[in-house]
């Protein structure tokens, strides 16, 4: 049995002081640049496996740990760098410094798999698997692969917001393109799927009722009951931040429609 590397992209932002990211590091049941198909069941879900140093250095000590999982179709890596160590705050500079441009990659032993065709395409679907790392490499094979989430502390306002408008976004149109995909192959959204929307759904209408708040408590003309409110809650938001509040939560109301 002979380990395999398996390349992906993932776009990482700024991560805060704890080092803590989690990762989308494959797209389960497409064809990847590999001409493999990864299912999900093939995921060892629930191992914790190490995050090495650039482009696979198993000899060297790790700079980081994360957990395995799969939602949907998502193949998912949560965990953290080591900051304390050097090598673990030198990675997690470069990854910060790459941003979206980063590209990852996991080693893997397949412990079964089957042969296929797919659009006319010589392809083995790897239905069990053994991941054994993940680390950053130079170029990836991953098919819709990024962080996911990484904490933004001491991350200016501006760029969050620009960096969240810009993913939901993106994540909005995948999953119309998803939906427009499975609506031609006389499908539907999997179930798993439509709880994933859902759950955002309610994320997104609980973020736009806070931010409509935060914009009435903060709002200069607004009547005197707004701003007791703000001093009570101790609210202070620069005038010049509620065009970027506003700007958010106009996308919010946007992808609730």
């Amino acid at each position: 049995m002979e380990m395999e590397q398996k390349l992906f992209s993932a776009a990482a932002p700024p991560a805060e002081a704890t080092g803590e990211i989690e990762v989308t590091w494959a797209t389960l049941g497409v064809v990847d640049r590999d001409g493999d198909i990864i299912l999900p069941e093939a995921v060892p879900a629930g191992k914790t496996v190490p995050i090495m140093q650039w482009g696979h250095r198993l000899s060297d000590l790790p700079i980081g740990e994360a957990t395995l999982s799969v939602e949907g179709e998502r193949a998912v890596a949560r965990g953290r760098l080591y900051l304390g160590t050097t090598a673990g705050r030198d990675h997690y500079e470069v990854l910060r410094e790459r941003g979206a441009s980063q590209e990852w990659s996991f080693s893997y032993y397949v412990t079964r798999s089957s042969d296929d065709i797919v659009d006319g395409r010589a392809v083995r679907v790897i239905q069990a698997m053994d991941v054994l790392e993940v680390s950053p490499v130079l170029v990836g094979a991953g098919i819709a692969t990024r962080t996911d989430s990484l904490k933004s502390a001491g991350r200016p306002l501006r760029d969050h917001a620009a960096g969240l408008r810009a993913d939901l976004a993106d994540m909005v149109e995948r999953a119309e393109a998803l939906a427009a995909l499975r609506a031609k192959e006389g499908r539907m959204l999997s179930a798993a799927n439509r709880a994933l929307l859902s759950d955002l759904l309610g994320a997104l209408r609980e973020a736009a009722g806070r931010l409509e708040e935060l914009l009435q408590a903060a709002d200069p003309q607004a009547p005197g009951d707004a701003g007791k409110a703000a001093d009570a809650r101790g609210i202070v938001v620069p005038a010049a931040m509620l065009d970027r509040y506003a700007a958010l939560k106009s996308l919010a109301e946007e992808v609730l429609r």
